[in-house]
């Protein structure tokens, strides 16, 4: 997963396809749009484009059955610890990576 600040992702981690997504936020700080386009490396031609379109089919039902959920989940509940750090596992580099990024810009940086 690859991030450009402030509101885009490429995500090349899905074997045959890049997944680009774009969030929009609305006036409402807890609304948002997301917009995702799925790129396949090779052209999808023929017999590929029912499978082409059912991968689609899934990566959408994961996003928003799974990951918009945990989303959602880990929103709710962090007004609740109020000022406790929020660390991210080894394997969510790119949210790492994103977080310290953001400390940079808006200068309050916090290595802890």
């Amino acid at each position: 997963m690859h991030y450009v600040f402030p509101n885009v992702s490429i995500s090349d981690g899905h074997g045959d396809t890049i997944q680009l997504s774009r969030l929009f936020p609305e006036p409402d700080v807890h609304r948002s749009t997301t917009v995702q386009h799925h790129y396949f490396r090779q052209p999808v031609i023929g017999d590929m484009v029912s499978a082409a379109e059912n991968k689609r089919q899934v990566y959408e039902r994961v996003m928003r059955d799974e990951d918009r959920a945990t989303v959602f989940g880990i929103s709710e509940v962090l007004p609740a610890m109020g000022a406790s750090l929020v660390e991210f596992a080894r394997n969510e580099p790119a949210n790492q990576n994103l977080h310290r990024y953001i400390e940079d810009v808006l200068g309050g940086r916090n290595d802890q």
